[in-house]
Formats: C-alpha cells, sequence, structure tokens
C-alpha cells in the first residue's frame, strides 16, 4: 500500500522571505518517511524456491477458507439474474463469478480468460480461476496460484493459497515479526534558481549551481496479530558549491500505529486504521528554522483494483529567528491502481487550512513596514505514470497547487505607495525520470524537473512572487531490507 506524507507544503517559506519561495523539502526526494515501510507488505519472495511440490488435492476446507475471505451470493442466486446472452457483457468480475458456478453450456475456462484479459490483475478473478483448474485437476492449475501469489498484495490472500503453489516457498513470517528496510541515496545536481527569487529580481538567472545531495532513510515495523506498529526516519542534505545561503538540512519522522480490521468484500477490500504522529524540522542555511509537529488520523483500504490511503490530521508549524507559527488542519488522500500494469498510475490530492499570524517586513527602500499574514487555504494534485521497457523505469509525474490568502497582504514600497491585496499563488513542478538498474538492490536515478510559481503579486506590486526554476539530477540509490 502506497502512501503520501502530510508534510507536503509547497508555500509555507513564501511568506518568510522573498528569497525562499518555496518549501525545497520534497524535490528530490524519491521516499519519505511515510512511504518507506509500505513496500513492505507482500512479504513472501517468489525468490526462496528449494524444491518441486506434490501435485495439491482440491479440497472442501479450502472453499470454506475462500468464503470466509469475501462474502458472495450462492450459485443458484448468481446464475438466476444474468441470463447466458448477457455473459460477454457483464462486468469482467461478475463473470469470473458466472463462471465459477459452472453454467450449463458454457466452458468456464474460456469465460475466466475473457475477464482476465479485461482486468488482469484482479484478485477474484485470479483466485476463482485458480479454485476451478485445481477442482478439475487441472495441470495449469499452479501456474494460475502461481499468477494470483504474484499479482496480489493481499498477505492474507498470500498465505492462502502458498499450499497450492507448484514450487515451495520460505513459509511466512509469524505475527510480531520485524520488518526493516534502510534507504541511502546519494549524487549531484544543477539548478537555476536554487534561492528561489523571482523572475523580476536582477539575480535571476545568474544564480546557477551544482550541489552534492546525500539522504539516508530508515524504517522499522513490527506487527502483533491484526496491529503494526512502525517507526520511520529520513534526513537529507543539500550542499550547494556556489549559492550557499540555499543550502538546506531535512529531518522527518513520524510513528505509525494501525489496526487492520475482518470486514471482507466481493472485491476482497482489506481496511487498515491507524494513528500517525509525525514531525519536521528543517534547516536552511544554518540560521532559518523551520519545524513541524501533529497527529493525524489515517484510514488504508486495499482491493483487487487499486490501493488508497486517506489521512485527517491537524499540525502545527513553527519558523525561526522570527518566532512565527501557525495551526494546520489537512486533509490527504492517495490512491495507485492496479489494472493498468503497464503504466502504474498513481493519483493523490490534499487539502490544507491554515490560521496564524501576520510578519512584517520592509521592502527595499521603504522605512515603513509592509504586512504578511499567514492564514491561508492550499489545495493539491499529483499524479504520476511509468513504465518498464526492458530493465528500464521511465516515469513522468506532475503536481500542482493553488494557495488562497484568507487576509489581505499590506505592501508599502519605497514611495510610500500602498497596494492590499489577497495573495493567491498557483505552483506547476512537472518531472520526467528514468531509473537504470545496476545490480540488485542498487540504481541510478536520473530526472529533469520543471517548477513554476504564478502569483497575483507581481514587481509592481513591490514584492513579486513569480518564480521558474530548473534542475536536473543523477543519484544513486541503494536499498536494504530482510523481506
Amino acid at each position: 500500500m502506497s502512501r503520501v506524507t502530510a508534510l507536503v507544503i509547497f508555500f509555507t517559506l513564501l511568506v518568510m522571505q522573498p528569497a525562499l519561495a518555496y518549501n525545497p523539502v520534497d524535490r528530490r526526494r524519491p521516499l519519505s518517511a511515510s512511504q518507506i515501510l509500505t513496500q513492505s507488505q507482500s512479504s513472501i519472495s517468489i525468490e526462496s524456491v528449494d524444491e518441486i511440490k506434490a501435485k495439491p488435492i482440491y479440497t472442501a476446507e479450502f472453499d470454506d477458507k475462500i468464503a470466509r475471505y469475501f462474502k458472495t451470493s450462492d450459485c443458484q442466486e448468481i446464475l438466476a439474474k444474468t441470463s447466458s446472452h448477457e455473459y460477454e457483457t457483464v462486468a469482467a468480475g461478475k463473470l469470473a463469478r458466472i463462471a465459477a458456478c459452472e453454467p450449463p453450456g458454457k466452458d468456464p475456462d474460456k469465460m475466466f480468460t475473457f475477464a482476465a484479459k479485461s482486468a488482469p490483475n484482479d484478485d477474484v478473478i485470479l483466485l476463482l480461476h485458480a479454485r476451478y483448474l485445481l477442482k478439475r485437476q487441472s495441470p495449469k492449475s499452479g501456474e494460475a496460484f502461481l499468477q494470483l501469489f504474484q499479482a496480489t498484495h493481499d498477505r492474507y490472500l498470500q498465505e492462502l493459497v502458498l499450499p497450492f503453489l507448484p514450487i515451495r516457498l520460505e513459509a511466512p513470517r509469524k505475527h510480531g515479526d520485524v520488518d526493516y528496510i534502510v534507504t541511502a541515496q546519494a549524487g549531484g545536481l544543477e539548478e537555476a534558481n536554487p534561492r528561489g527569487v523571482s523572475i523580476s529580481d536582477p539575480s535571476f538567472g545568474s544564480d546557477v549551481s551544482t550541489a552534492g545531495e546525500a539522504l539516508l532513510a530508515g524504517s522499522l515495523h513490527r506487527r502483533f496479530g491484526g496491529a503494526q506498529v512502525g517507526a520511520n526516519y529520513v534526513i537529507e542534505d543539500t550542499t550547494y558549491w556556489k549559492t550557499h545561503d540555499a543550502d538546506f538540512l531535512t529531518q522527518d519522522i513520524d510513528l505509525p500505529v494501525d489496526w487492520k480490521t475482518q470486514e471482507r468484500s466481493e472485491t476482497l477490500a482489506s481496511h487498515l486504521y491507524g494513528l500517525r504522529p509525525f514531525g519536521s524540522f528543517y534547516m536552511l542555511n544554518g540560521a532559518r528554522a523551520y519545524a513541524v509537529g501533529g497527529l493525524g488520523v489515517t484510514h488504508s483500504t486495499s482491493d483487487s483494483s487499486s490501493d488508497q490511503w486517506m489521512q485527517v490530521g491537524g499540525y502545527q508549524e513553527n519558523f525561526w529567528p522570527n518566532a512565527t507559527f501557525s495551526s494546520h488542519a489537512r486533509a490527504d488522500w492517495q490512491a495507485s491502481f492496479k489494472n493498468f500494469p503497464f503504466l502504474n498510475p498513481a493519483l493523490s490530492a490534499y487539502v490544507d487550512y491554515a490560521r496564524g499570524g501576520s510578519q512584517k517586513v520592509f521592502l527595499p527602500g521603504s522605512t515603513t513596514s509592509s504586512y504578511l499574514p499567514f492564514s491561508h487555504t492550499e489545495y493539491g494534485l499529483a499524479a504520476s505514470l511509468s513504465k518498464v521497457v526492458h530493465r528500464y523505469a521511465v516515469g513522468l509525474s506532475f503536481r500542482a497547487a493553488f494557495r488562497q490568502d484568507s487576509d489581505q497582504s499590506v505592501l508599502i514600497d519605497a514611495f510610500g505607495n500602498s497596494t492590499a491585496k489577497a495573495r493567491a499563488d498557483f505552483q506547476l513542478v512537472i518531472r520526467p525520470n528514468l531509473t537504470i538498474p545496476l545490480v540488485k538492490g542498487i540504481d541510478l536515478y536520473m530526472f529533469f524537473e520543471s517548477n513554476s510559481i504564478g502569483s497575483n503579486m507581481s514587481a509592481s506590486d513591490g514584492l513579486d512572487r513569480n518564480i521558474s526554476d530548473n534542475l536536473i539530477a543523477a543519484l544513486l540509490r541503494a536499498s536494504f531490507s530482510n523481506f
């Protein structure tokens, strides 16, 4: 199950200083603290083959386990509701249930094959097809169970079909075992506007700088029956060779506690509820600091078509050296979709409502302070696609955010002219990327990123928030885990 972090805040540093036009923290991080461990949801490896197994036998006990796993109608009711001439027009999942009932005059195997073409990774279709082949003692049943085992993201379902695989695998770990993963990343980048100055600034275009990038992320996860407890930590450092006032160090931590319900449906949906305390600390140029602390309530669902993660929570952010703060209420949602195996689409969105004080700043040449409020509402949307071509992963992602201030800023220029305007910003980030596997556990991650911010505040107002930036990066990435 893939997750998003509640700490992706695109514009929070804008209100502190015009030169710090957007939060740079999440620009190059492929994994956030709350994303690292979720890769371990399927923890049985298909590489651990030690011998060929004896041919499995269909039993009534297996049917009982399937019946307990998801609720479904009996065959008499299913066949009574759909006439035979409608079979090719019904949804793929329903067609598989009809095929499992072995309708008279029809070939269930062909019906399963037809359904799988529409939804190749549907757990229900794969499970019912493998069950049908097992009942018929078909030599293809082992291959069908193996296909299900490799396609499903549900640990319970993996354990259910394990005895029916044509090869012997390592036994799944018992509840209470610990999972861990460590990810390290290092490399270089070149950025056009690392300080995030506005497009009207005289220095715009002259700050191109290379930088060194290093990241270390660790995650520890322990299951206790239907519950799981985790700790995730990320530290990242970016040091520029030229513009050292853009150097930053970030640290993220979250401590999720989740529990799984026993709900099951025809789509094999599982539900995970949880509490997630989280915190972050960012240091910019060794002088400006930014800290976040909060609590989220999470809900994750996983079925044959998608994995989804939702969080509702609140947090407070504090800024130094001016000792300002704001309080936030935020909702996040993310989904990855399984029925598009060649594109791996993912979508996420958030709404962030902030209430806080204000900051007094002096615009260049002005002896009268201007007023910048913190209270605002921000909406964000992100999407990504990826495709494996031979052994290389090609991806494209974008994210967009819109921020609207609740109060008007009052800007006073060097001539005493006053402008009152409620700030409205729009940000668009586009990132094509390429991942090249080198050896097991190590790959080369390269990308280009275009980052633009358009605002209703321009140079004529005395404070220009229109910003443009591009960067290119090449990073070596290594991951080690016990699963």
